[in-house]
């Protein structure tokens, strides 16, 4: 689609320091998501979503399924969840 002068919005443009402080103040309300992680878990689609989604205000919580908090990506590093499953269960 084509955008003239005339149809687009009034709104200014944020710098990414205004968008930052936007998002923290205006926090997406009620909003949540789980990131599940097992041994073996692809970093970058695991904490680039979740990256992602905390900067826009979105109550991320990483819950590992291992008995443990701590979760061995693919190449050998390791994260520490939230929680574990059987904490969020009970």
């Amino acid at each position: 689609m084509y955008f003239n002068q005339k149809n687009l919005t009034s709104q200014p443009i944020l710098n990414s320091t205004q968008r930052i402080a936007f998002v923290r103040n205006n926090k997406q309300m009620g909003k949540k998501a789980i990131v599940f992680l097992a041994n073996g878990f692809e970093e970058t689609e695991a904490l680039a979503p979740t990256d992602i989604m905390r900067r826009c205000g979105i109550d991320v919580t990483l819950i590992s399924i291992n008995e443990t908090r701590t979760v061995t990506s693919s190449h050998n590093i390791v994260i520490t969840a939230d929680q574990t499953i059987n904490d969020k269960l009970t």
